[in-house]
């Protein structure tokens, strides 16, 4: 009984989850911008609580600061604002404010701040480059690129699961994360490799966004966000297991903490922002 509740929970945050995050995308920039905000601060939040458990002392309150400037002004970018320059600035005039209060009031003179500053590029720029991303093949809001990167995401988990459960025999990382096995690589890549192609060549009459480029452009997109999302998940579950916690957070019952279900995404929206710059500059 107890095992069917936890499945029905899971269930339910799971599909909150995705319409949510569907949802904000459908709606367009500014919703994606509040929503993906919010996912940027708690994400930041919660690499600050792991990080502070092994002893450290990164500053939570500077973290957020940091993590709602950096957001603000890649928005401002992908908006072409005028004040786009002003606010890039105000962030790494934050930046050097925080390195030289390190240096002045802290003892041990670099001390902490190089965990500021990987949460700061590891946690909260992936978030601020996707709204930067989705206007990079278009001056519009590509509402197609940021699902495509989601629904590949979700894919490669669901089928690398499923991939794994039944033909995992080989182990990626057991160190890091036992449960994967190169074969659940494999499976969940093969999947989604195959419904990125699918789209292309079903979806081109329907959807200029697919018609732009050749199928196996889209084929290698989707290896680019596998191969780099498989990456992310290592770094935060090797993370956990050096603080010693299942989950990041609680903030989403069922799955745990929000760096859990966006996992991938800390390491697949970087390596695509450049994918697509490729894209662009050689095709």
């Amino acid at each position: 009984m107890q095992k069917l509740k936890e499945i029905a929970v899971r269930a339910f945050t799971g599909a909150v989850f995705v319409t949510c995050v569907v949802g904000s995308v459908l709606l367009g920039a500014y919703v994606f911008f509040a929503l993906f905000l919010l996912v940027s601060v708690g994400a930041v939040v919660e690499y600050c609580h792991l990080v502070n458990k092994q002893g450290r002392h990164v500053s939570l309150w500077l973290s957020v600061v940091g993590a709602l400037l950096l957001h603000v002004a890649m928005f401002a970018v992908a908006e072409q604002m005028a004040v786009a320059p002003v606010l890039l600035a105000v962030y790494l005039l934050f930046l050097l404010t925080v390195f030289a209060r390190e240096l002045f009031l802290s003892e041990t003179l670099v001390g902490e701040v190089r965990y500021f500053l990987v949460g700061q590029v590891a946690v909260a720029l992936p978030f601020a480059l996707l709204l930067p991303m989705a206007y990079a093949f278009d001056s519009d809001f590509s509402k197609e690129l940021l699902l495509l990167l989601f629904v590949v995401i979700w894919l490669n988990d669901t089928f690398a699961y499923l991939t794994g459960s039944f033909l995992g025999r080989h182990r990626m990382a057991e160190r890091i994360s036992p449960k994967k096995s190169w074969e659940g690589f494999a499976g969940g890549l093969l999947f989604a490799v195959g419904a990125c192609v699918a789209a292309s060549l079903l979806l081109r009459e329907q959807m200029p966004f697919f018609a732009a480029y050749p199928w196996y452009v889209w084929a290698l997109l989707a290896v680019a966000i596998v191969s780099f999302g498989t990456v992310g998940d290592f770094l935060e579950s090797l993370l956990k297991r050096q603080v010693g916690v299942k989950d990041s957070g609680r903030v989403l019952p069922g799955h745990g903490g929000l760096l859990d279900r966006f996992d991938s995404l800390l390491m697949a929206a970087p390596a695509l922002y450049v994918f697509v710059e490729l894209v662009k500059y050689f095709c």
